[in-house]
């Protein structure tokens, strides 16, 4: 009998260790969390490009706002859900329901979920005919989990109407338009 270890030996104890390495570091709960960021920015994404498109083809004002119970705007914050509508009376981004065609209805977003936006999308955005929007030289929405800004996304809205999500710096943080990394989600 030899002292050695022969290759195999060595081949499956690598083998095992880096498994073993794998299972220590490895996270469901981090991948359920990126999966559900993602899951509602994508459904954020395709809310306002439908509302976009609606206005284009249609040739009216469509708005999106703020909904607790997915039926009136309401002064509250994203997170809580939102509606998408033909925007037909004015002020814009208010619903009447008795005129104002419903399309589009999102449920509130999974407890510890935030989604703020700035500027003029704070309250609703509309859409007109142009494509352009009513936030006017744009607004951002921030998605976090419990202010996490490491893995936040970042969605910017310009005055035309494109969206697009905003790059990170090497710490992985994503960027304002200034190159500034955000210090917060809850942007109060």
């Amino acid at each position: 009998m030899s002292a050695a270890y022969s290759l195999l030996e060595l081949i499956l104890s690598m083998a095992i260790l880096f498994i073993l390495i794998g299972a220590a570091t490895f996270s469901p709960s981090t991948i359920v969390l990126e999966y559900r960021l993602d899951h509602y920015a994508q459904g954020l994404i395709t809310s306002l490009r439908l509302a976009r498109s609606k206005a284009l083809h249609q040739v009216e004002t469509v708005s999106l706002c703020p909904s607790k119970d997915g039926i009136v705007c309401t002064k509250e914050q994203y997170e809580l859900g939102w509606i998408l509508f033909h925007d037909h009376q004015l002020p814009r981004g208010q619903r009447e329901p008795t005129r104002e065609a419903l399309i589009w209805r999102q449920s509130a977003l999974a407890s510890g979920y935030s989604l703020r936006a700035n500027g003029n999308a704070t309250d609703a955005v509309s859409f007109y005919a142009s494509g352009r929007n009513s936030a006017g030289v744009g607004a951002s929405f921030y998605l976090c989990f419990s202010d996490n800004v490491r893995q936040a996304q970042v969605l910017s809205l310009n005055s035309r109407g494109r969206l697009r999500l905003l790059e990170r710096d090497p710490q992985g943080i994503p960027r304002k338009s200034n190159k500034k990394p955000i210090t917060n989600c809850l942007l109060e």
